[in-house]
């Protein structure tokens, strides 16, 4: 053990092969011997070499030696026979500080991608979303588009492929913090767009969902008579017939949708209808909060009514505030009432709704924020 760690804080090269055969002979079974080996090759170096030798844990240690010197070489070990191997080199090239001469690499490992493996296929997809070229994007959009994939990778390849314009600030697969900028729309759209339509004839609701949400979020022009069969579908799912309309966005789509029997889709076509017809976007939501069905409906027609700059607005908005001095507004929606209440400037009701606040509870500012919800 300690003449591992020497050789390898002298960087012995002399003894390299020695210290291979100690590791092959080890075969992981002493922890502390695998610690020394690793550390001996990373002093050492050229631990690349190993990338075809016979010994699983030879070639395993070399991975962990190499990702410790954070060697672009480690991207030789993507094509290792065993799969346990390749994941530990996407590991390496992938997390933490990771190694961005080797991301490109990763990012070409399409040929890796296995359905049972999430650890190396979401690390495939993510290394392209990083990279985030629209090359890239239209990689990923194929991964999305190959029936031989199971479901669940094509609708990570979906999501990836919505985050590419602006990727989140926390990474999708290690929630590391990486600034990655705003890129271009109009290349990536040009890039995906046509992967996109052609998913519009899956049967598979969910990555249907995912679809259009990814459409809109990347400005594609989705089929229009493929998002009006979707809205029409009463045998589709609300979250996806309200994505289409949310796409469509036309005229004929909006006056469907306030004629359906789906209360969501009543409420949401309201919402759109506030800056080209604020004033049937204040009766309609007042309807639907006279009567909502549930709590997500009544906070969607609050948050609506609360961007409406009209003295109409503004009576359905201080009509149901008043219920909160007589207890009238259920607990899940005081958060949503004062918010909007706030925002068209009825201070007495927050004023009012503050002073009862229990000053002794360690909670009593946040009161309002333990019920509803959108989950």
């Amino acid at each position: 053990f300690q003449a591992g760690l020497a050789i390898g804080n002298h960087g012995v090269s002399s003894a390299f092969n020695d210290v291979v055969s100690m590791i092959a002979d080890n075969d992981g079974d002493d922890l502390y011997l695998r610690h020394a080996g690793i550390v001996a090759l990373e002093g050492i170096g050229g631990a690349e070499r190993l990338a075809n030798h016979s010994s699983k844990e030879a070639r395993l240690s070399a991975v962990v030696a190499l990702r410790r010197n954070r060697s672009p070489e480690v991207a030789v070990f993507l094509k290792d026979r065993d799969a346990e191997i390749t994941r530990e080199a996407a590991r390496a090239i992938h997390d933490d500080l990771s190694i961005p001469e080797a991301l490109p690499n990763l990012a070409a490992a399409l040929e890796r991608l296995d359905s049972s493996d999430a650890a190396l296929s979401h690390r495939i997809i993510n290394a392209n979303l990083r990279l985030g070229g629209a090359g890239h994007a239209g990689r990923v959009a194929r991964i999305a588009t190959d029936k031989s994939v199971e479901s669940a990778l094509r609708i990570e390849a979906v999501e990836s492929l919505s985050n590419w314009v602006e990727p989140p600030l926390l990474d999708r697969v290690d929630g590391r913090r990486r600034e990655h900028g705003i890129r271009d729309e109009q290349s990536i759209a040009r890039a995906v767009g046509p992967a996109l339509n052609e998913l519009l004839s899956s049967k598979d609701g969910k990555l249907l969902e995912k679809v259009v949400a990814a459409a809109i979020r990347l400005n594609v022009e989705l089929m229009p008579d493929a998002m009006l069969a979707l809205l029409e579908n009463q045998q589709a799912s609300t979250q996806l017939r309200m994505l289409a309309l949310g796409n469509l966005n036309t005229a004929s789509a909006i006056d469907y949708a306030l004629s359906s029997d789906l209360i969501d889709l009543r409420v949401t076509a309201a919402g759109m209808l506030i800056e080209s017809d604020p004033v049937q976007a204040t009766r309609i939501l007042g309807e639907q909060l006279a009567s909502y069905g549930s709590t997500q409906q009544a906070q969607s027609a609050l948050a609506s009514l609360a961007q409406i700059a009209s003295p109409e607005a503004d009576k359905l908005i201080e009509d149901f505030a008043k219920g909160m001095e007589s207890g009238d507004v259920p607990a899940e929606l005081r958060l949503d009432v004062l918010e909007a209440a706030a925002k068209r400037g009825f201070r007495d009701v927050v004023s009012a709704f503050d002073s009862k606040r229990d000053s002794s509870d360690p909670i009593g500012a946040f009161v309002e924020c333990l019920e509803g919800g959108d989950v």
